[in-house]
């Protein structure tokens, strides 16, 4: 008798999923699905680990035949999901390095500003020495920027394309503390903000204004956004429902049936994707009819020969069109997330094990 046999039968009997198996083994479930296919075969430590959750030797699982055997113990099944694959961490690490890299960005050019100010009034450093050294920051600046963003959007780009869709683990404690963080970082990004307008303010008497306020302002910015992107990234975290609907806009139909998935979440990902292709044809359409409803607004009175008409009344209010219409697709959004939800099927709870 074969070992996936034994295994397939074992799980069976004792009622638990691929996902519920895989958190006890402390596993992925394409591994416990890849031992049941017969692709891959489970190291000794796992084997072992096996033996002692279904209360068996090493030769019966392995060898022998176990179809035939009730099971010797009851396992609790309602467990809280889990972290499988390593979610909460990436997202936190990219909550680190993406607000850390357009905080360096700013950094570079209110550098770069200050040496170009100091040259420009010539105070200590020539003109074209500090211009060169200027633009060197800002290059540095942008270089170092990049090297935190560049690799956390691939990096996030991998883990979607791996892991379309994620069963919601986080606790409402967890979701509340990510809340709190949100607020206490947006006051703090706000408080910074204010203080480098502030700061600029008070030197607007000083000839020292025109050098040191836009590095001030610069810098604080660069501080500032830091805590208000790590905020935003730290509540968007715990958004599950937010990543499976983003990461199902991108995912394409192979990538989909790669995916390691339930039925239930395969299905549960392309109602997303439909619900994705109608919102945006529909937004699209809708934005596509506000910009002819502009350009007539526009070039209609000015087709006419009627200039005066045009500079008094049309060109205060032409562009109302778009906006109109970005709220047009936001209540659209809201109104094919409710209906669609209502059809898309819903994961079985016995699933719900796995922890992004």
């Amino acid at each position: 008798m074969a070992f996936r046999e034994n295994l397939l039968h074992l799980r069976a009997a004792h009622k638990l999923t691929q996902e519920q198996l895989a958190v006890r083994l402390g596993v992925s479930r394409q591994s416990v699905a890849k031992w049941e296919s017969g692709t891959t075969y489970p190291e000794m430590d796992k084997l072992i680990a096996l033996c002692q959750l279904f209360e068996c030797t090493l030769d019966d699982l392995v060898t022998g035949d176990m179809t035939d055997q009730t099971p010797r113990t009851v396992f609790e099944t309602a467990q809280a999901p889990v972290d499988l694959f390593g979610y909460d961490e990436t997202m936190r690490s990219l909550g680190r390095k993406i607000p850390t890299g357009v905080a360096a960005i700013c950094s570079g050019v209110s550098a770069g500003c200050l040496l170009f100010a100091l040259g420009e009034n010539s105070l200590y450093i020539p003109e074209n020495i500090a211009c060169a050294l200027g633009f060197l920051l800002i290059i540095l600046g942008v270089a170092a920027g990049l090297s935190f963003l560049v690799p956390a959007g691939l990096t996030y780009s991998a883990f979607c394309r791996a892991h379309p869709y994620l069963e919601d683990f986080y606790t409402e404690q967890d979701k509340q503390e990510a809340r709190s963080e949100f607020t206490w970082q947006l006051l703090v990004g706000i408080i910074v903000l204010a203080m480098g307008i502030g700061a600029a303010i008070a030197l607007d008497p000083y000839p020292a204004v025109e050098i040191f306020a836009p590095t001030i302002i610069l810098g604080t910015v660069a501080v500032g956004v830091w805590f208000i992107i790590h905020g935003s990234m730290s509540l968007g975290r715990v958004n599950i429902q937010g990543y499976n609907e983003a990461t199902a806009e991108e995912i394409t139909p192979s990538e989909l049936a790669r995916a390691d998935l339930t039925d239930e979440q395969r299905a549960r990902v392309s109602a997303l994707q439909r619900k994705s292709r109608i919102t945006g044809s529909l937004c699209g359409a809708i934005m596509l009819l506000a910009t002819a409803i502009a350009l007539c607004l526009l070039f209609v009175p000015m087709a006419q020969a009627d200039f005066k008409n045009v500079s008094d009344h049309v060109l205060p209010y032409f562009w109302l069109p778009w906006p109109i219409g970005g709220l047009i697709c936001g209540i659209v959004g809201l109104l094919t997330s409710v209906l669609l939800d209502e059809h898309a099927p819903v994961p079985e709870a016995g699933s719900s094990q796995i922890r992004s």
